[in-house]
């Protein structure tokens, strides 16, 4: 049980520091890449999920992992603001990089209580055995 404790204040230990260093950062680019502890942080822990002290369903493996890449090429997009780059001019109201980012990034979130929702089945299922 220490080694769950130790990844959890871990991980949120390096999201404040990420939240921290996002808030007093001077440009864009350092903003963003506050973020990278948290992400590394949580692709290693969807590896852990297939190890002996991980566990949850394993449908739900497939949403934590799209979870994160709609995020990450959601944020891609939007930093490097791709159809505006193409077609400028065009695309202001609608179909720009922060509209797409925002939709990748709710559906992320739909990802992620897709494998919430399957975890907590798991977990009920496995506290009656």
């Amino acid at each position: 049980y220490f080694l769950q404790w130790l990844i959890v204040a871990s991980y949120a230990g390096g999201s404040i520091m990420g939240l921290f260093k996002a808030m007093n950062a001077w440009s864009p680019w350092k903003r963003r890449l506050c973020f990278a502890m948290p992400f590394l942080m949580r692709a290693l822990l969807c590896v852990l999920r297939y190890s002996p002290y991980g566990g949850g369903h394993p449908d739900s493996f497939f949403h934590c992992i799209m979870q994160d890449v709609l995020s990450l090429v959601g944020g891609a997009i939007g930093a490097l603001r791709v159809p505006e780059k193409w077609f400028p001019g065009r695309l202001d109201l609608y179909c720009n990089s922060h509209n797409i980012m925002h939709v990748l990034v709710v559906c992320a979130v739909y990802s992620m209580y897709q494998a919430t929702v399957r975890d907590l089945q798991w977990m009920c299922y496995r506290w009656w055995e």
